[in-house]
């Protein structure tokens, strides 16, 4: 773990300096039969071509009652391609998770689709499945996100997403994300 934990450091510090965007995230999730949590992510992305990228992120989790907080180091790949204007991807993915009291890896899918609507608006959707590598942590889930990004400039976009999360956790999410291409 601490040598995933290196390889992140090095390839988000890398990911600062050759990134070709930014996105920022901000999610209310509301949580089944438990406290509903607050969500803070950031992400840089690098696009190698237009049907390929990377990105290296982080996200923070923090309880609202008890002030729990779950970090998440990511990093991932997305091959793309598009058809009749409609934008295919699948991102593939590794991580740490890591709370309190537990710290261990996990990887996800997540094929997806963008259709635009307008020159400036797109639907987005999605399928993530994710789980541990390993047993006995509690983190198999299944998401399945709807929402919509709207470009306000040619370097500045904007998203709203809804998030159905299913699986060790059963909760729903609405997302805001801001991205800036340099």
């Amino acid at each position: 773990m601490k040598k995933l934990a290196i390889i992140f450091a090095a390839a988000l510090s890398m990911s600062a300096a050759m990134a070709d965007s930014v996105s920022l995230e901000y999610q209310s999730q509301d949580v089944k039969g438990s406290q509903d949590n607050k969500f803070y992510g950031m992400r840089y992305t690098k696009n190698f071509s237009d049907s390929f990228s990377a990105d290296v992120g982080t996200q923070t989790t923090i309880g609202m009652n008890d002030s729990k907080t779950t970090n998440r180091a990511e990093i991932g790949v997305t091959p793309s391609m598009t058809f009749s204007g409609v934008k295919l991807s699948a991102r593939l993915a590794t991580g740490e998770k890591s709370t309190l009291n537990n710290k261990f890896s996990y990887y996800s899918i997540q094929p997806g689709f963008s259709v635009p609507i307008t020159s400036s608006l797109a639907l987005n959707a999605s399928y993530r499945y994710r789980t541990a590598y390993g047993e006995g942590h509690g983190d198999k889930t299944r998401t399945q996100s709807a929402g919509f990004g709207y470009k306000l400039s040619k370097v500045d976009t904007v998203a709203v997403r809804y998030d159905r999360v299913r699986g060790d956790v059963q909760q729903n999410n609405t997302a805001l994300v801001y991205s800036r291409a340099f």
